[in-house]
């Protein structure tokens, strides 16, 4: 839910006067002639979702702990007063601001404090000389980055079902912006991750691909240690089902052992013949699925091996120049990695490691 949309007039009105924007097409003289000393300091702020949920009025001397936090601060004024805005010049240690309209003199300049993060308003210049036709109905300031954070709470509560169409028609009733689906779609991921973490899914890909049971186990308690429940999901999902360390097989690089849905997807059709016809219908296209796919990879091939085994060895032999190894028979040997050893069976092709 937008917050700063759901204030109404009484509470708007109730703000000092002294450090009021004045509206979209108010006549009052500029700010640059505030001094520094009124300044406010926007430093209570823990998170983005501060920002959301304090909106207040800017004037000259305000400060924010980043500039990321200031810009978020001006689209929510925009969206507020029905503008719209651009940002003419960011870098490290300056951030300019501008009506989209060139020949407007509304503008922002904030400038880095020496030594922090901290960015402080030099110049600001509320006046609008431009038209009403400058506004659009899909308002540029209304990023799905903002309005995922302005939403987050939608998301804590996981019976709730909060769908895209749910985002654009709340959008549109709130404050008559127009969303498009890809929007309230990628806005809809930016308050999922925010309302239930990316660091546990990053987390987990990482446990799904050790090789190691150790490195599994280390991993694991991360993950514990984020969100026991997810863990304790994750566990009772049987780690040999998804796990790289816990499977008995050989996966060939290939993370998923449900291979039968693809062929099913193929052979959709086809199920319908008899099993002889449907036996040959399979083998006909596995006769012609490596016949193409061998062409295509001899025609671009210009050593003994794929561009991807050629890429995978060279790196693999980079990394073993420092390798100590210490022969224990004529095909077993004893391989030495920094902290890491495992023992090579070459007649069986294996190792303790288990990524060879």
């Amino acid at each position: 839910m937008l917050m700063y949309f759901l204030l109404d007039d009484e509470a708007r009105d109730s703000r000092p006067s002294t450090s009021e924007v004045p509206s979209r097409r108010s006549k009052v003289g500029s700010s640059q002639g505030i001094g520094i000393k009124s300044s406010t300091i926007h430093g209570s702020y823990t998170s983005l979702e501060s920002i959301v949920n304090n909106v207040k009025e800017v004037r000259v001397g305000d400060l924010f702990p980043s500039k990321e936090e200031l810009h978020m601060k001006m689209q929510l004024l925009s969206i507020g007063n029905h503008f719209q805005f651009k940002v003419k010049k960011s870098t490290k240690t300056l951030l300019v601001m501008s009506c989209i309209v060139e020949e407007c003199k509304w503008c922002v300049r904030a400038t880095k404090l020496k030594d922090c993060e901290s960015f402080r308003i030099r110049k600001y210049s509320p006046d609008h000389t431009c038209s009403l036709d400058a506004l659009h109905f899909d308002h540029r300031q209304a990023s799905s980055k903002l309005i995922g954070h302005c939403i987050k709470s939608k998301f804590e509560r996981t019976s709730q079902c909060y769908r895209p169409n749910n985002i654009i028609d709340d959008i549109k009733k709130q404050c008559g912006m127009t969303l498009g689906y890809n929007k309230a779609w990628r806005a809809r991921e930016v308050a999922l991750g925010l309302a239930r973490g990316v660091a546990v899914h990053d987390i987990f890909y990482k446990c799904s691909k050790a090789y190691r049971v150790v490195e599994f186990n280390q991993i694991i308690a991360q993950i514990m240690g984020t969100d026991a429940s997810v863990a304790q999901y994750l566990i009772e999902a049987d780690p040999t089902k998804w796990a790289r360390s816990h499977f008995d097989g050989r996966r060939y690089c290939i993370m998923t052992t449900n291979i039968a849905e693809c062929l099913n997807g193929i052979l959709k059709d086809a199920r319908e013949l008899p099993i002889t016809k449907l036996v040959e219908h399979i083998r006909g296209l596995l006769q012609k699925w490596f016949l193409e796919r061998r062409e295509a990879t001899v025609a671009k091939m210009s050593t003994l091996m794929t561009k991807w085994a050629e890429k995978k060895l060279r790196c693999r032999s980079n990394k073993s120049c420092c390798y100590r190894v210490h022969p224990i028979n004529l095909y077993e040997h004893h391989v030495i990695d920094g902290y890491l050893n495992g023992f090579v069976n070459l007649i069986e092709k294996t190792c303790t490691c288990r990524k060879f």
